[in-house]
């Protein structure tokens, strides 16, 4: 990295509600990073717990560690305080249960000055113990990312950093009217929508704490009915554009170049749009995909289904 980037300045921005448990681990990668230009932005959103305590901790011992501690506001307020707070070039997004690698910033930063919006990377996904459980390859080709917008997120949402330019240039920030138990999925598909350009680091750059198996039923319902909206309204809003995005790179999986990330994506957005197109066009484009994607991505259509 040249000295003239590490001369941009980054802000970390970090919600916290009862992470006593994790915030140290977090906040350690986070001020050990090789990315020294840093302002690590950090808001308590009122946890009962002894979270501030160690968040204090830091801000005593490395002065780039700003802290905030109030009532309790909820995520979607709190991620948007600490944006309107932030001064950086870049922002990353840093949840309080979650661990970087300590050179992430460092290497979005190089990918974000070659003239990206915003940045993800390859995640390892831990359970509460720390214990790994697998390991996720993303996307990292930017023509790709409608296909996969169409279903999910092109990265763990802890794991990104984007301009804050183009966040302020474009009007956006999360929203708390709707798909609040999916805000950061409808947020991506706005940066999209507004002409972001968006990839992934070809690298394993953070480790993602997965609470799925402790989440309640209520929970796990919720977050599915609004990404199952989110989906739906950027297919509806852009299917032109996805089919001409599946026509340009439908070789790619004739010629086995996708990996699975991105197979699971375009198997589910065949599925979801079955009769959207002609049926001979569609049946190709399953005979092209691979059985256990055509098999996952066909369960996958009848669950949302019957979800809905």
């Amino acid at each position: 990295m040249t000295g003239e980037k590490l001369d941009i300045l980054v802000s970390v921005i970090i919600p916290v509600y009862n992470a006593s448990k994790y915030i140290h681990d977090a906040l350690s990668s986070v001020c050990n990073q090789t990315y020294k230009n840093l302002e690590i932005i950090v808001i308590d959103d009122g946890s009962s717990d002894d979270s501030l305590s160690k968040i204090k901790y830091f801000s005593e011992i490395d002065s780039r560690v700003k802290v905030l501690s109030r009532e309790n506001k909820g995520l979607i307020y709190t991620l948007n305080e600490a944006i309107s707070i932030a001064s950086g070039k870049y922002i990353s997004r840093m949840d309080a249960d979650d661990i970087s690698s300590l050179d992430r910033i460092e290497k979005q930063v190089d990918i974000l000055e070659l003239g990206f919006d915003i940045c993800g990377c390859h995640f390892h996904v831990i359970d509460e113990q720390s214990n790994l459980m697998h390991s996720i390859v993303v996307s990292t080709n930017p023509d790709y990312q409608a296909i996969i917008l169409s279903r999910s997120v092109p990265f763990a949402h802890g794991s990104v950093t984007f301009r804050r330019s183009f966040l302020e240039n474009n009007g956006l920030s999360y929203v708390d009217d709707k798909f609040i138990s999916a805000e950061d999925y409808f947020l991506w598909v706005r940066f999209y929508e507004s002409g972001a350009k968006i990839t992934n680091v070809d690298e394993y750059l953070f480790y993602y704490r997965d609470f799925s198996l402790s989440l309640s039923n209520v929970n796990k319902t919720s977050n599915l009915l609004d990404a199952i909206k989110i989906s739906n309204y950027f297919i509806n809003k852009n299917f032109h554009e996805i089919e001409s995005i599946v026509d340009k790179l439908n070789h790619y999986t004739n010629n086995k170049r996708l990996n699975s990330f991105e197979l699971e994506q375009l198997g589910y957005y065949v599925f979801k749009t079955f009769f959207r197109r002609k049926l001979g066009k569609t049946f190709l484009l399953i005979k092209s995909l691979p059985l256990n994607i055509v098999l996952l991505s066909a369960l996958r259509v009848v669950k949302y289904l019957i979800a809905r």
